[in-house]
């Protein structure tokens, strides 16, 4: 009896030893991941957190600060990497935010930032600014492409009532058409009736505004795995016999002003 009660007391204590050095290794972790971290990149200084570093597996920075290699800083504690810092802001964000963080559209800025991408070995954000590089589409590049036809002061699909008020008028409508994976951006689509369908399959919209127009019962838009980074659906009618299809959509700040919203959003 009493050897039974010594092996129980034994494997408790072991127990809890493996349990307080766990314990220990995740502190040790957690120290590790929540420190700050100085870079000097080319000359110009960035803090962020090793963490934020090991956050994309398989890139530079994550195997530079894994702790299998001997890292040097200088006498004030940052790490020195010999590239042209002045992207790298945008870097930091993207590890951080992912795909919600910020790129601007600038194109000799994509295309500084495309080559810090790949120097990293981003493997998630290069696609991405290769998409934005693409050639944008203007407002008349987009109109001519909607094939407008403007309709005449007596035309009597220019005014659309909803629940028996007059909503809004249009002075030109589109019948169809394909803008898949194209660059659509700062653009504004106002009082068109909008009839047939419309695909905007892996396009990237951002600030893009349909201002006063309307939707016809026949009409679809499609924006599967689309950018509608801050898409605008401002005073529209008629979507409530229409549908908008967003599956895989990027839906950051879109935004719905619409009378009598009733249309069915598939996601």
């Amino acid at each position: 009896m009493q050897a039974e009660l010594d092996k129980q007391r034994l494997e408790l204590e072991q127990e809890r030893l493996a349990l307080g050095a766990e314990k220990k290794l995740m502190e040790n972790v957690y120290q590790f991941q929540s420190s700050q971290v100085t870079l000097d990149v080319g000359g110009k200084r960035f803090k962020t957190s090793l963490s934020t570093l090991t956050k994309e597996p398989n890139t530079m920075l994550a195997a530079m600060f894994s702790g299998r290699h001997k890292l040097t800083p200088d006498q004030e504690g940052a790490y020195f990497i010999d590239r042209d810092g002045t992207h790298f802001q945008h870097i930091l964000n993207f590890l951080r935010d992912g795909d919600k963080a910020y790129i601007p559209n600038e194109k000799h800025i994509l295309e500084g930032l495309l080559r810090e991408a790949e120097f990293y070995q981003l493997q998630r954000l290069s696609p991405v600014i290769e998409k934005l590089l693409k050639p944008q589409l203007s407002q008349k590049d987009v109109e001519s492409q909607l094939n407008l036809k403007v309709l005449s002061n007596h035309d009597s699909d220019r005014s659309f009532r909803f629940d028996s008020r007059e909503c809004f008028r249009v002075f030109s409508f589109a019948t169809s058409a394909t803008f898949d994976f194209g660059v659509i951006c700062n653009v504004t689509l106002s009082n068109i009736s909008f009839k047939g369908w419309f695909s905007f399959h892996g396009s990237v919209l951002k600030n893009v505004f349909f201002r006063n127009c309307y939707f016809g019962e026949c009409s679809m838009m499609d924006f599967t795995e689309a950018d509608l980074t801050n898409v605008s659906f401002c005073a529209c009618g008629g979507l409530q016999s229409s549908q908008l299809t967003m599956i895989g959509a990027t839906r950051d700040g879109v935004s719905f002003h619409v009378t009598g919203l009733k249309e069915q959003l598939v996601f």
